[in-house]
């Protein structure tokens, strides 16, 4: 990941370009005036140092956010739908290659069906991450992909426990515990709408929820 600063309209904007996606993501005051509204959320990030700016805030969330999944653009749709190990951002396409993140969504904010679609993604980045770990890989080895990932590396259990722990990543390890209990505590209604976005999924459809869902 690179990332810069640069002035437009008079206000301070970051652009980050994740190497892995070939993407560049524009980050608006806005933006991190959001992430340094969410106490929630920055308590979770808040080391030992006090934050004391909004670029504080936001280099923090940088710092710790160093995995991105994208849907895929729509031909002629603008609207953006990401995730990162924090949550979900939301925003808009410039070009299929650039794209303006407006705001961020932390777990706590979350509605049901946004969950879903994030926790599924939060569970295949620290899945992907064990499972390189482990096999000594790193993750531009395109053969990665032949070999086969078993339910150890993408069921939380004990092998999870034992390589967030092992990570000493504690800010992982206390999203991971929310993600979990935030999914036992409603699993009903978890498998229903997990279900209905892997059929919507698989069957093409475009949109889901006002397009809270784009394949």
């Amino acid at each position: 990941m690179f990332f810069t600063t640069f002035t437009h309209d008079g206000e301070l904007w970051f652009a980050v370009y994740v190497v892995s996606l070939g993407k560049l993501f524009l980050f608006s005051r806005h933006f991190r005036e959001r992430i340094a509204e969410r106490e929630n959320f920055i308590e979770r990030l808040r080391s030992s140092k006090a934050l004391e700016s909004i670029s504080d805030a936001f280099m923090l969330f940088l710092s710790l956010n160093h995995k991105y999944s994208i849907e895929p653009r729509i031909q002629g749709a603008d609207d953006l739908r990401a995730y990162c190990e924090s949550g979900m951002l939301l925003g808009k396409w410039l070009t299929d290659k650039a794209l303006v993140v407006k705001t961020f969504l932390s777990v706590d904010e979350m509605k049901m069906n946004q969950f879903v679609e994030y926790n599924n993604k939060f569970f295949s980045f620290i899945s992907q991450d064990m499972f390189l770990a482990h096999k000594g890989y790193d993750y531009d080895d395109g053969e990665m992909f032949d070999i086969e990932v078993t339910d150890d590396y993408v069921i939380p259990g004990e092998a999870w426990n034992k390589y967030l722990i092992n990570r000493g990543n504690i800010y992982l390890i206390n999203l991971a515990r929310t993600n979990v209990k935030r999914h036992a505590e409603n699993l009903e209604e978890y498998n229903k709408l997990d279900e209905m976005l892997t059929a919507i999924h698989d069957n093409g459809f475009e949109n889901l929820n006002d397009g809270n869902c784009k394949q």
